[in-house]
């Protein structure tokens, strides 16, 4: 038998063994410390988690948390640091832009959130370009239950044109966008 280009034979693997037999039969306490030594190491955690039971919790949020790039090394430390204590937020009331009603994207995430999750609106939006069945989308549209958040996001949406236009330099013509 080779082992790092060197000849180790039975009869010299026995005879390690029959060493460590009589190191471990002379000296109990060094038997004793190599059985008992992993068995303290596994019982432990085991005998914290029974002393400290789990507390269930429902589907939780944790916080975000921005990462650390090239120029913005300081946000992303502080984002860490800020949610250090990693609370569990429930996920009904969680979103990432809740925290910006007035932001401009709001009103187009809701309406895209609300596509998503309707499996009628969304089953809808993609088949029309395959069947162009326009007045069975709009119906669909229209009779749905989520048809007046659509509407108030989309009016949401047309009031912010003025300022966009203003931001655009009067490049910004919403009607040639869709004709």
């Amino acid at each position: 038998m080779k082992f790092l280009k060197a000849n180790i034979s039975w009869s010299q693997i026995q005879a390690i063994l029959r060493k460590d037999f009589l190191v471990r039969w002379r000296q109990k306490w060094l038997m004793a410390l190599q059985i008992l030594w992993p068995l303290v190491i596994f019982l432990l955690p085991y005998l914290i988690r029974l002393k400290f039971t789990p507390v269930h919790k429902d589907s939780c949020q944790f916080p975000t948390r921005q990462l650390p790039t090239a120029r913005q090394t300081l946000p992303g430390m502080l984002s860490y640091i800020c949610t250090l204590e990693n609370k569990c937020k429930s996920t009904d009331t969680y979103d990432e832009y809740e925290f910006l009603p007035k932001s401009p994207v709001k009103p187009v995430v809701d309406v895209v959130q609300i596509l998503i999750n309707d499996d009628g609106l969304f089953k809808i939006l993609v088949e029309l370009p395959e069947k162009a069945n326009f007045i069975s989308a709009v119906t669909t549209l229209v009779t749905n239950s989520h048809f007046g958040e659509i509407r108030e996001n989309i009016g949401k949406v047309v009031d912010m044109i003025p300022e966009v236009r203003k931001t655009l330099n009067g490049t910004f013509d919403i009607k040639t966008l869709f004709s």
